[in-house]
């Protein structure tokens, strides 16, 4: 939200709002809600989904969502190896945008293929509070 602040989006074009089911559901009831986007686990997501249909409104639920990356020929290797592996081992677990699934096309297959065995066998697993 910051940054939106910070790149002077409109105040009101976008909100935040955290809660559970009652929060949900005065959301999908209030009738000056138009829109909804929802992102977490896949339960959720489909009462998000039936119940802001329900009311009418527009809404995008992204419910136990796999990200999927595709490396193309032309990809700066290294920098596609660095943020793809970032998402996909550095933001796993609770962030729901990680990357989970990955393709590549063409003469990539082979380079991106060793890129990111390399970066993924370079990583250090384990409880970072306890020295090895």
């Amino acid at each position: 939200m910051e940054l939106l602040e910070m790149n002077r989006v409109a105040a009101r074009v976008v909100n935040l709002v955290n809660g559970g089911r009652v929060v949900v559901d005065a959301l999908c009831d209030h009738p000056q809600v138009r829109a909804i986007s929802f992102v977490g686990s896949t339960p959720v997501a489909r009462h998000v989904y039936a119940s802001a249909a329900a009311s009418g409104k527009r809404m995008q639920c992204q419910g136990g969502a796999k990200n999927h990356v595709i490396v193309l020929p032309d990809a700066d290797m290294d920098l596609a190896t660095q943020i793809i592996s970032d998402s996909a081992f550095g933001c796993a677990g609770q962030r729901c945008l990680a990357v989970r699934c990955g393709g590549n096309g063409g003469d990539a297959q082979k380079s991106f293929r060793d890129s990111i065995s390399h970066a993924a066998s370079s990583l250090r697993v384990g409880n970072r509070t306890k020295r090895r």
